[in-house]
């Protein structure tokens, strides 16, 4: 009876809804029959496209129910994607619908009516799935409230996570401005849903994410390891100041009580080559855990290039680099302008050898690819290769078409070294990689 009632909504005037044979044929197609798989399939999605807009909430019923009253047969995939198709046809119709009846369902659920799990359950997933298709950022909100009706003692039934986070991640994928909604509904995001968002926020390779992270941990939560570890997954992705940015809340996890937030934050300190973890990292090695011991010590190489054994040694090799920004560093770049080329390449060999506060260095080596002697263009690039920073990258691709091929070379050289790739010399091809790791 749903199907015929369909049907019989088109408001279209093309619509083609006539006929006694067309709920016979819908009702073929929706148990899969072997006309649907004959071609049958593209005539029916023709027609559901054809209804108007008083037709959504039919249409989204027999998307829901995945059933058929009459047979008990599943939707065949392909009525599922014709139906997602017709509603997408009357996007801000359905999508008002939807919260609507989340709201509905809210509202039930408070009140504590008999509601069948399994029928909310199968409603809230079709919510998740159609936001996914054809949601924005603004529909955020609406996954959420599919999240709670569904949600039992605060969690998330097993079944819906993965529509869930393939909704969200369709979601992020086509707007750019979903980071930023996330961000601002953090504090109302439904305990049951929270894990999951930082998830799919780790999964995502957007250096949007970082910034979110960022965000969920200036406020201290029972989440705090699971958002550390979404850190080392975004790494790679991180823009010039990330680490900067997430520096004084990552110090503040590695001065935690709790064991195992510390060393979460260790190897997010060392993922992100934080330098302001590095003293406290330092301070880890005389740790009783030898899992602290481990990761302040792997965080440490990762951050500086260095390999010391014991404290001492690290505590000694962080005080020269200490003193050498606090006494000689302006001095040395000023003689990054200097007229003798000579002062100029003693300069770059001595910023080539630290590895604190690299984007500092990167950005003062940049005066040098401006030189007129090649050798100099060359050993600056060399130089920042060294420091592996990924601010140098945009102006290593412009390197590439040096007039000079020893600088030219130099600069694949560094690219290689600072991102692992295996790509030829050739600028458009490093220029999108680049674009892809910066976000730009």
């Amino acid at each position: 009876m749903l199907i015929a009632a369909i049907l019989c909504m088109a408001a279209a005037p093309e619509s083609v809804c006539t006929g006694d044979d067309q709920p016979a044929l819908v009702l073929e197609i929706l148990r899969g029959s072997d006309a649907a798989r004959d071609g049958e399939e593209d005539r029916l999605g023709r027609q559901l496209e054809s209804l108007g807009r008083a037709a959504v909430p039919a249409l989204f019923e027999v998307y829901v129910r995945g059933q058929v009253e009459a047979g008990g047969a599943r939707l065949d995939p392909g009525m599922d994607r014709a139906l997602v198709r017709a509603l997408s046809r009357h996007r801000r119709t359905t999508l008002h619908h939807l919260k609507v009846r989340m709201a509905a369902r809210r509202r039930r659920k408070v009140e504590a009516e008999g509601v069948g799990h399994a029928e909310v359950e199968a409603e809230a997933g079709a919510v998740m799935r159609v936001v996914g298709e054809f949601g924005g950022a603004q529909h955020i909100k609406l996954l959420y409230s599919a999240a709670s009706v569904a949600s039992t003692d605060g969690k998330l039934p097993r079944a819906l996570e993965e529509s869930f986070e393939q909704g969200l991640t369709e979601l992020i994928v086509r707007d750019q401005m979903s980071f930023r909604v996330l961000s601002s509904l953090w504090t109302d995001t439904p305990a049951c849903a929270a894990e999951r968002v930082l998830l799919v926020a780790g999964a995502t390779q957007k250096p949007e994410a970082l910034v979110f992270i960022a965000r969920v941990l200036k406020t201290p939560s029972d989440l705090d390891g699971v958002a550390l570890a979404q850190i080392s997954l975004l790494a790679d992705y991180a823009r010039p100041g990330d680490s900067g940015t997430m520096g004084e809340l990552l110090v503040r996890r590695l001065y935690s009580n709790d064991g195992q937030l510390r060393k979460a934050a260790a190897i997010a300190a060392g993922s992100l080559r934080c330098d302001a973890a590095v003293p406290v990292l330092i301070r880890h090695l005389d740790s009783e855990t030898r899992g602290e011991r481990e990761n302040a010590g792997w965080a440490l190489r990762r951050i500086t290039g260095q390999a010391y054994q014991t404290r001492e040694a690290w505590d000694t090799w962080y005080a020269v680099e200490v003193e050498w920004f606090l006494r000689s560093a302006e001095d040395t770049f000023d003689q990054l302008v200097s007229d003798d080329m000579a002062e100029v390449l003693a300069a770059i060999r001595v910023i080539s050898r630290r590895r604190l506060q690299r984007e500092r260095l990167v950005a003062e080596l940049l005066t040098a690819f401006d030189h007129p002697h090649p050798t100099v263009r060359a050993m600056a690039a060399a130089s920042m290769g060294h420091l592996g920073c990924t601010s140098a990258l945009p102006d290593l691709v412009f390197l590439l078409d040096d007039e000079d091929p020893g600088a030219a070379a130099s600069a694949h050289e560094a690219l290689l070294m600072i991102t692992g790739a295996e790509l030829p010399a050739e600028p458009q091809a490093w220029s999108e990689l680049v674009a892809q790791l910066t976000g730009s």
